[in-house]
């Protein structure tokens, strides 16, 4: 079973292209599949997480201390600033307070704690 291991592995390595290839044809004949196995990963904890991750990086935050910030924002319950439980969506939604100029994360805070931040930092 060994010997089959390095023989798959090596075989994979070298028909790298080929296999790209014919995946990237497989996606193209197949939109409406690909879209819904994504959708469907996207729900799984493995997908929240990298989803989570391209969000934050987007927004600035220092991706050195993701592996901290993720955990202690999926334990948070309630706003670290003015103390309201975390309902999902609207005013009373996560939000993940960083210094914009250093990426520095800083708090869990709610959306509405979130926009008084931003509408002061604009004055």
């Amino acid at each position: 079973k060994i010997a089959q291991a390095k023989h798959g592995k090596k075989y994979n390595e070298e028909h790298k292209e080929q296999h790209a290839i014919s995946q990237k044809k497989w996606q193209l004949a197949n939109k409406e599949e690909v879209n819904r196995i994504n959708k469907e990963w996207r729900q799984t904890p493995k997908g929240k997480k990298a989803m989570m991750k391209k969000t934050w990086k987007s927004r600035g935050l220092d991706m050195d201390t993701f592996y901290y910030v993720y955990p202690l924002y999926l334990m948070t319950t309630h706003c670290n600033r003015c103390d309201v439980k975390f309902e999902g969506k609207g005013r009373d939604m996560k939000c993940m307070d960083h210094c914009h100029s250093t990426g520095m994360f800083r708090n869990i805070i709610c959306k509405s704690c979130n926009n008084k931040i931003r509408t002061n930092n604009k004055k």
